[in-house]
């Protein structure tokens, strides 16, 4: 079998292709920097010195800021594409709240 046969990479067969597309464009107009994948400040750092900025622009009450160390990184298709300088951007809404006492017999 080829990799483009197995069932579970289908899904992400167009990946490797974007990729390299990116990457072509990315090393025509910065050269080998390109391939540098640490950047000279702490992105997440930024992310979080911005927070209320975000929030207010997204209207949105809160945001969490997850990376690749995190304890509980979720798995949706959108963060295949995080990498350095571009940030993976996932929105969720929050667990519905359950009042227990709806629930308790009487």
């Amino acid at each position: 079998k080829t990799l483009g046969q197995v069932p579970e990479l289908k899904p992400r067969g167009k990946l490797p292709a974007q990729f390299a597309a990116k990457l072509r464009s990315d090393v025509k107009e910065m050269g080998a920097k390109a391939f540098d994948l640490s950047v000279p400040f702490d992105e997440v750092k930024v992310l979080q010195d911005n927070e209320g900025y975000i929030r207010a622009a997204l209207e949105i009450e809160a945001v969490e800021f997850v990376t690749d160390q995190s304890p509980s990184v979720p798995e949706p298709a959108g963060l295949e594409a995080a990498q350095p300088l571009e940030p993976a951007v996932v929105f969720a809404a929050p667990p519905p709240k359950v009042d227990a006492k709806e629930y308790v017999e009487k």
